[in-house]
């Protein structure tokens, strides 16, 4: 009696069917499927940022066709998925990730009829909101006279404590400006210009993240 089709294709490739190149394989691997991604972090973006995701499925060397790929957000009011997606002939289907809002959430990637355990992304964390702003907005002073401007730093609404920002002009024959304190308990700091001579001169302040505030200057 000859060998039935299972036996006849252990017998040619082996336990793990890792060389059919016919198609799908024709029984259950030994071999636990692997779930591959293409990025496992979805970080350093904004509300309404979208990615996508590839998901790759291999089973003994094949890849996993026509599988149902789920992806679940553990809070969709930080970040949201696409409903599902098919594998195709390399195994692989596209989830796409949608922030929300700012935060963290996990997100997890299965396909529901490989045998391999569920594959887990990283931790969505969606780049906080940093705000500089000056008052007053701009500044006249007479020459060898200072003007003060005071500056807030903030993340997401919260005081940055302890915090420095950058100060420089654009002129400094016109207005000078001096290094900016650490930022106070409210986030606060003074800009601290000495006009030079008569003339107009832009003070040019920066953070890490957040927009660049221009002061404007006036010496008389």
């Amino acid at each position: 009696m000859g060998l039935r089709s299972n036996e006849r294709t252990r017998a040619r490739y082996g336990e793990d069917s890792s060389g059919w190149d016919g198609g799908p394989i024709p029984y259950p691997s030994t071999i636990t499927p692997v779930i591959a991604l293409s990025d496992n972090r979805f970080e350093d973006v904004e509300p309404s940022d979208t990615r996508d995701i590839t998901v790759t499925v291999i089973d003994g060397g094949v890849p996993v066709v026509g599988d149902t790929i789920i992806a679940t957000s553990s809070d969709p009011s930080i970040v949201t998925t696409s409903v599902s997606g098919i594998t195709d002939g390399a195994g692989q289907a596209v989830v796409t990730l949608t922030a929300v809002a700012d935060g963290a959430a996990a997100i997890l990637i299965q396909a529901t009829n490989a045998r391999g355990k569920p594959a887990v992304m990283g931790v969505v964390t969606p780049v906080p909101v940093v705000t500089l702003t000056v008052l007053p907005t701009s500044l006249t002073v007479a020459a060898l006279a200072v003007g003060t401007a005071v500056l807030t730093l903030q993340t997401d609404g919260v005081p940055n404590v302890g915090d420095q920002v950058a100060a420089v002009s654009a002129l400094p024959g016109i207005a000078t400006v001096a290094v900016p304190a650490v930022t106070d308990g409210s986030g606060n700091t003074d800009i601290v210009v000495t006009g030079v001579a008569a003339g107009s001169a832009n003070i040019t302040v920066t953070f890490p993240n957040a927009p660049t505030v221009v002061i404007p200057v006036v010496v008389t």
